[in-house]
């Protein structure tokens, strides 16, 4: 009581600190969130710094997924109280439908999880509002399923939307398509696989609403979200087909949220998109709607 508000700044590196420096000795306000933490290794003896270090290591989220685990497992007939404890519902658990040995290639996007078995079959699960998992609806996925596509070589996930290539060379699409970043030629998102008319594709790379295509030539197409000149195209207007870009050699891209950077084959850096904050690297805060090259 007799601390100014400036001696606790001054003596305590953070809040925790000037909690326990003042309160140290109230064994039963640490009784109280000894008990409410529910941690073994804490107790009333144990100072307010320990006390705030493990409240930091509970998740935020516990009930959420506790409450996403009992549907989990209601839905594969188990019979529950609700009552359960997080680490029992973790036990029961059986993600036998995936063998880890099975897997040749997982890729994540936004808040979806996409792998490759050995036999080229393609598995999806999480966050599905627009129909990115490609099942023909969009309930969200708990457990990994098995999409209606076969012999997959390479899966390329955007934030809601997702690019996928076969062994053949063809490329297929499902998602949000708001700004026509499935490049199909319209606005409308697609829950099922739909063949991308585009051939000769090397990579794809996803930004939040806008792909960049790089073609084994070494050519650049781009469409989907466009407002900051990411796409490259000289303008500001969203494409909703692949429009080639005026560069060539490309080596490499990256994509942001709203920028995209790509390195020639001499090695050179260029960027192009939103540079609000001078994220482009050229010296300036002027967005670029062509690429420029970063010196």
């Amino acid at each position: 009581q007799n601390k100014t508000d400036e001696t606790l700044i001054t003596e305590s590196k953070d809040l925790v600190g000037a909690i326990n420096e003042l309160f140290q000795n109230v064994d039963s306000g640490k009784e109280i969130i000894a008990d409410a933490i529910d941690d073994k290794n804490v107790t009333k003896d144990s100072t307010f710094a320990a006390m705030g270090e493990a409240i930091e290591n509970i998740h935020a989220d516990r009930e959420e997924d506790r409450q996403r685990l009992i549907e989990i497992l209601e839905a594969s007939n188990m019979e529950l109280t609700g009552d359960e404890s997080m680490n029992t519902l973790l036990d029961l658990i059986d993600i036998s439908n995936i063998n880890l040995s099975e897997i040749k290639c997982l890729k994540t996007g936004g808040h979806t999880t996409f792998i490759i078995k050995n036999d080229d079959s393609l598995w999806a699960c999480g966050h599905n509002q627009y129909g990115v998992l490609g099942l023909g609806h969009t309930n969200h996925a708990y457990v990994f399923t098995k999409l209606d596509i076969e012999d997959v070589k390479d899966i390329y996930p955007g934030a809601h939307y997702v690019f996928i290539m076969k062994n053949d060379g063809s490329i297929w699409c499902s998602g949000q398509n708001t700004y026509g970043q499935l490049g199909l030629g319209d606005y409308t998102q697609r829950t099922t696989l739909a063949q991308v008319n585009i051939d000769n594709v090397k990579e794809f790379y996803c930004g939040a609403y806008h792909v960049i295509a790089l073609k084994n030539d070494g050519t650049l197409w781009s469409c989907g979200y466009n407002t900051c000149g990411e796409l490259g195209l000289s303008d500001t207007t969203n494409r909703n087909v692949f429009t080639q870009v005026n560069i060539t050699d490309v080596k490499y891209v990256k994509c942001g949220y709203y920028t995209s950077f790509i390195i020639k084959n001499d090695g050179s850096l260029w960027a192009c998109g939103l540079n609000n904050y001078g994220q482009l690297g050229l010296g300036n805060t002027t967005n670029k709607s062509t690429f420029t090259q970063v010196t």
